[in-house]
């Protein structure tokens, strides 16, 4: 072990010597988080597997440009890490005194903003420095917390892993889109010292440098992802352990809603596509629900938005055949769900994981991701075809179909089914922390 011991230790000093100096042979792996919802679900999963080797560690740097809140889960976190960190008060509010102010206010407005993004980054690398990580793994290598940890771990020669945490949408720029990204990015990286434009269009190419985690090959073809030998096709953690369907009876229980439930997950479509577009959608979500009285519903409220639009949308609607929910897990809800339905969303992607045939109602809406592909998916653009594909995802005939078709479009996407990603990721994550593939 290694702990000196002396006979004016009690025995409770003894065990935290002891604890402590295990803890030191071990290396300390800095898990950096950034605004996917997932990414914290993930770091708990690697976490749980990988403590036998690591000394895990998370620190949430507070992006001052990605909101995201972790409050709910911080007790979460904390039970499954080491040591935690949680910056706070990081003091940005410059988007909105920016776009409220004159020309002259703005000027003013841009440099103090310089000024604090200065402060924030020295105050990251310090707390950093202060943690000394043997690795760093990250969902995401273009925020801007995570650009400035990366380029320090660059300097300082440690192994920076990049994790994928949901699907890579495609994003094919405009020449004069990449001539300006070219301008900015020199503009902030090279003249002010600041990490704020980041030079990729997607995922994994930040820093050629890193080593990425994918899911399956599909994510690696996309043509994105940087040094080729620093790709390693992993699988997710997160599905690859979770691919099988299981039922609550207990959710349903507290529910209180017959079976069938279509569970509906609503989308920020007026921050997306519009006003027109989301009175649409939101018109057909509801005679649906009016038509359908054999059926229950639960309305899955996404996070940007505020429940009370969906209770003045339902308010006229005498049948009590449906719920409006924001405070349960959408993975949670799925325990429960036979059908779901969203525009086009990662949770419809969810819902396939868990063995739930999904429709797409009005997918065109949101057309600059595809996550199916027409592979799996049924879709709908009014109420009436919405009510016969709800009948259809309901069938034996269609079921025993999903489960085949769901098999293939998930093993094109997350990679092997075998319950083992986890291990994968713990696995290379040693190979690449320790340097050697025995550890």
């Amino acid at each position: 072990m290694g702990a000196f011991l002396t006979k004016n230790y009690d025995s409770l000093t003894i065990k935290k010597i002891i604890v402590e100096d295990e803890a030191s042979l071990k290396k300390k792996l800095l898990f950096l988080p950034t605004y996917f919802y997932m990414s914290t679900n993930i770091f708990i999963k690697i976490a749980e597997t990988s403590q036998e080797y690591f000394l895990n560690i998370y620190l949430d740097p507070q992006d001052p440009f990605l909101y995201y809140e972790r409050v709910q889960e911080e007790e979460k976190i904390k039970s499954n890490f080491s040591e935690t960190y949680f910056l706070q008060n990081t003091g940005f509010n410059f988007l909105n005194s920016y776009l409220k102010s004159t020309l002259l206010l703005k000027i003013i407005h841009f440099f103090n903003f310089l000024v604090k993004l200065k402060k924030y980054q020295n105050k990251l690398i310090e707390l950093v420095e202060a943690i000394k990580p043997d690795g760093i793994i990250t969902t995401g290598d273009s925020a801007v917390a995570s650009m400035i940890i990366n380029k320090w771990a660059i300097k300082k020669n440690i192994p920076f892993v990049v994790i994928q945490p949901t699907f890579i949408d495609p994003f094919y720029p405009s020449i004069a889109i990449r001539i300006k990204r070219r301008v900015l990015y020199f503009l902030f990286n090279c003249f002010f010292a600041l990490p704020l434009i980041y030079k990729q269009y997607v995922f994994g190419k930040e820093y050629a440098q890193n080593h990425i985690f994918l899911w399956g090959e599909i994510f690696k073809n996309s043509g994105y992802i940087g040094n080729e030998n620093n790709v390693h096709i992993l699988g997710c953690p997160l599905f690859n352990n979770n691919s099988k369907e299981y039922f609550d009876s207990d959710l349903l229980a507290k529910i209180n809603l017959p079976l069938p439930i279509i569970t509906i997950c609503t989308a920020a479509i007026r921050e997306l596509c519009g006003e027109e577009k989301e009175s649409i959608v939101n018109g057909i979500i509801k005679d649906t629900i009016i038509n359908n009285p054999e059926f229950s519903f639960i309305l899955k409220i996404h996070p940007r938005e505020d429940e009370r639009k969906y209770i003045r949308l339902m308010r006229d609607v005498v049948s009590r055949n449906y719920l409006i929910i924001n405070d349960v897990n959408i993975s949670e809800l799925h325990k429960i769900t036979s059908v779901q339905i969203s525009v086009n969303s990662f949770s419809s992607f969810e819902a396939v994981v868990h063995g739930i045939p999904i429709i797409l109602l009005k997918k065109d809406y949101l057309r600059s991701f595809d996550y199916f592909n027409n592979e799996i998916e049924l879709q709908a653009n009014n109420s009436e075809e919405l009510t016969l594909k709800i009948k259809k995802a309901l069938s034996d005939d269609f079921r025993n179909e999903f489960k085949k078709n769901r098999i293939l479009f998930l093993e094109s996407r997350i990679g092997r089914l075998d319950g083992k990603s986890t291990y994968r990721v713990v696995k290379k994550l040693k190979e690449i922390v320790y340097g050697d593939v025995n550890v």
